[in-house]
């Protein structure tokens, strides 16, 4: 009753005054996730707590705060499937045989902490001779040995075998080829984690019979060829999940160029990569789908914001900007026959 509301000291009026009125949120958005996580994970790596643990910790000193949901509108689901994620206790029992780095910093870009290593911009010469200095920060590195081992990257959504969040540790990697510190690998472990897996993938050279990505010489020229077609299609627009969807009939009489299928395999379709030239069928193809994309009413926000660019060729823009990366991701090298 309102007599039983008001001995418990509820307001029965309407509240006028917007500063005298709670509001508890009722969902935790991805980016309260990312940074429970990111603090959580501290804890895990350096052993103070197991994840759950340090999760349910890092919530409750949130939640007296009133700045995330209630318990009853939490969903902890994902992250014990990522507690229990065989990948995930790998890495949490390797790291915690290595030291934490702080960020590594390249010429004058800008950190939120005080860099560990700081290193000289890369200098790169484009064709037409122009010169260009790459500045850039990385972190998340982990040092054993007198190398750095590995670089963990924290993600508050669902996995993918192909995501965004592998361009820039493959951009710090191909920087610290450029570079020269004693820490820096050929190649180390990169973890991606996610809200409900962890994902483990290598930065490394790769190489076959008839094209690598295996030296300084091939990093330099990929990252020229890189920032010419930035600098050539400023404003176009380019649907990064697109990449991982691609694929073209094999033809059983071509070998691969690079080998997105073992010998063995009966598919009948690959991932254009594997070749470096396609028919004009699958090349109009793509070409098709990928302006369905870019036409697709989930990108028109991006439209009103600003011009949107079709490519003329977007399975040859892909190719050109992540083929490198994509193979090294994608395919299993260290058990290739």
């Amino acid at each position: 009753s309102v007599e039983y509301l008001t001995r418990q000291g509820m307001m029965i009026k309407p509240i006028d005054h917007v500063a005298l009125a709670a509001h508890e949120p009722l969902v935790m958005s991805p980016l309260q996730w990312h940074f429970l996580f990111e603090q959580a994970l501290q804890d895990v790596l350096t052993g103070q707590l197991d994840l759950m643990t340090s999760l349910k910790k890092h919530y409750k000193q949130s939640l007296e705060r009133s700045d995330l949901p209630l318990p009853q509108f939490v969903d902890w689901h994902d992250w014990q499937s990522l507690a229990d994620d065989e990948v995930f206790q790998s890495m949490c029992e390797a790291v915690s045989l290595m030291q934490a780095q702080g960020p590594w910093q390249w010429g004058e870009a800008q950190t939120r902490e005080t860099p560990d290593v700081v290193l000289p911009a890369v200098t790169i010469v484009l064709n037409n001779q122009r010169t260009i200095r790459l500045h850039g920060v990385a972190e998340g590195f982990f040092e054993a040995d007198g190398m750095i081992q590995a670089q963990f990257v924290v993600s508050g959504g669902k996995s993918a075998s192909w995501h965004k969040n592998m361009i820039k540790p493959f951009l710090s990697w191909c920087l610290m080829q450029l570079s020269e510190h004693p820490l820096i690998p050929e190649s180390l472990s990169l973890y991606l984690l996610f809200s409900n897996q962890c994902i483990s993938k290598k930065l490394r050279y790769w190489s076959t019979d008839a094209v690598s990505f295996a030296s300084q010489s091939s990093v330099r020229r990929y990252l020229c060829d890189l920032v010419s077609l930035y600098l050539e299609n400023q404003g176009s627009f380019l649907t990064f999940k697109q990449i991982n969807q691609l694929k073209t009939n094999r033809d059983m009489d071509v070998p691969f160029e690079v080998p997105y299928l073992k010998k063995s395999s009966k598919a009948k379709t690959v991932h254009p990569f594997a070749y470096r030239s396609w028919s004009d069928e699958v090349v109009l193809e793509q070409q098709r789908i990928y302006q369905n994309s870019i036409d697709y009413e989930g990108h028109l926000n991006i439209a009103n914001l600003a011009e949107k660019k079709a490519l003329d060729s977007p399975l040859v823009a892909m190719y050109q900007r992540f083929w490198p990366l994509h193979a090294m991701m994608m395919i299993d090298w260290e058990h290739q026959s």
